[in-house]
Formats: structure tokens, C-alpha cells, sequence
């Protein structure tokens, strides 16, 4: 079975991103690349609008599709960077909070990984993917997976509390919903999920605790700290050697 999620929320369009898709690490990172990720930095920084420079570095330096979506979902401003590390806390602070998980934007981070996909860390230290599935199609055995290793990762960690929040305006947002439901209750930890209206208006006026997300609006406009969860995940259960655009940004 697989999971559609294309709505009109979460529906990302990725077709300035239709060329090829090679995912090696080489090739992603190629001089070209670099050359690219600095003058699209560079433009940013200039106040340009983000889709057009994407649209005029990617083809100027003929950029694949993978590499395009990694700039735009990777590469912000340095003002950008700093608010967001800044927010950003640290695994030993997790413990006896309460956790408030946008529960897709991690699972599907997670799922992207496990499905192959491209992963990285981005220039604000968040962990994003680069498959493009947001707004698309994700395996439900992918997620299963990736809300196991979520729970595993979390319950090791000992928070007082876990929320996930699913937004309500996606596809099978109510099958998603129950299934976070059933394992949560076959766990013994202080365990929660709920269905929004708006999952990006409600973390964003949380008061208390530590928002999970990787969502740069979300984490523009949070009160509270930030916990990058899929990156931690991901380290605990694989240890990856991510790819990391900061190193090429400096």
C-alpha cells in the first residue's frame, strides 16, 4: 500500500525540479555544485526572490533535480542560520520535557532515508530530505518503520511527554492518525496524538516544552526550543556521515 499526501498544504511543487535524479554523494557534490551553492547564497543574501534565483543558478550551472531541491530546501541566508541554530537544543536537554513532534515533517525525513533517499544537513543545521515526497507519494510500510524508530529513539530518551500532531488537511490524514495511535498505546511512556487544522499555526504558539521539526517556518516563528528528532533518530539507529552544505557555505 502506498500513501498519497498530495494536497493542497503539503503540495510542494517540485517540477522547476524534473531533471535527472542521480543520487551519488560525487556527483551531488561536484564543483559545479559548489559554484552553484555559493552564487544562489550569494544572491539570497541580495534580497532576490528564492524561486528565481533557484531557477537562474539551476540553469545557468544545469543543476539535476536532487541538487536543485537541496538548494532550495538547504541553503538560507546567514540571519536564517543563526535564528534557527540559535533554537536549536541538544539531545541531553530532552529529558522530562514535553516533546511536540510534527509528526510527517519527521516521519517523513526518517521514511526518505530509509527508502534511499537523499538526506543531508542544511545550512541551519537542520536535517532535510531531498526526495521530493512531500506533497507526493510514501510507502506506509516506510512509515510504519520510521514511527518505530521514533518511538524507540524517544522512549530511550525519557521525555515527560510526546505529542504528534498530524495535520487534518492531508490525505488519509485520519489512517495516519490511528495508526500513530495503536503504537502509542502499546507503549508505556506519556504518549499523544492528535489531528489539527493547522499544525504549522498551533507548534508555532507553543509556550512550553520542545517543538521536533525541521519546518523553517515553524522554527522562524517558535517560542520554544527546537530539537532536530530525524537527525537523532537516524545517528542512534544507522550513523550516517550525512552530507553537510555548511561545509560548503563557508
Amino acid at each position: 500500500m502506498e500513501m498519497n499526501l498530495k494536497n493542497s498544504t503539503f503540495n510542494v511543487h517540485f517540477d522547476m525540479f524534473s531533471t535527472g535524479m542521480s543520487t551519488s554523494a560525487d556527483h551531488l557534490l561536484c564543483e559545479t555544485f559548489r559554484y552553484a551553492l555559493k552564487d544562489y547564497l550569494l544572491l539570497l543574501e541580495k534580497g532576490y526572490p528564492q524561486k528565481l534565483v533557484l531557477k537562474m543558478v539551476g540553469d545557468r550551472y544545469s543543476l539535476t533535480g536532487i541538487q536543485r531541491v537541496m538548494l532550495y530546501r538547504g541553503v538560507t541566508i546567514r540571519m536564517n542560520n543563526y535564528g534557527r541554530g540559535y533554537k536549536l537544543t541538544t539531545e541531553d536537554m530532552i529529558a522530562d520535557q514535553v516533546i511536540h513532534v510534527d509528526a510527517l515533517n519527521v516521519l517523513i525525513t526518517v521514511a526518505s532515508y530509509l527508502s534511499g533517499q537523499v538526506v543531508f544537513v542544511s545550512t541551519d543545521k537542520l536535517l532535510r530530505d531531498a526526495s521530493g515526497v512531500h506533497g507526493k507519494i510514501i510507502k506506509d510500510q516506510l512509515l510504519l518503520r520510521a514511527l518505530e524508530l521514533s518511538l524507540s529513539y524517544l522512549s530511550y530518551q525519557k521525555p515527560g511527554e510526546v505529542r504528534f500532531y498530524v495535520d487534518r488537511q492531508v490525505n488519509q490524514a485520519g489512517w495516519i492518525q490511528d495508526t500513530i495511535s495503536r503504537q502509542l498505546e502499546q507503549k508505556e511512556a506519556d504518549c499523544s496524538s492528535v489531528l489539527c487544522e493547522n499544525v504549522d499555526a498551533l507548534l508555532s504558539a507553543v509556550t512550553a516544552g520542545i517543538i521536533a521539526t525541521s519546518d523553517s517556518d515553524i522554527i522562524d516563528r517558535a517560542r520554544v526550543p527546537v530539537f532536530d528528532l530525524p537527525y537523532h533518530i537516524l545517528k542512534n539507529s544507522y550513523h550516517p556521515d550525512f552530507i553537510d552544505l555548511r561545509l560548503l557555505s563557508s
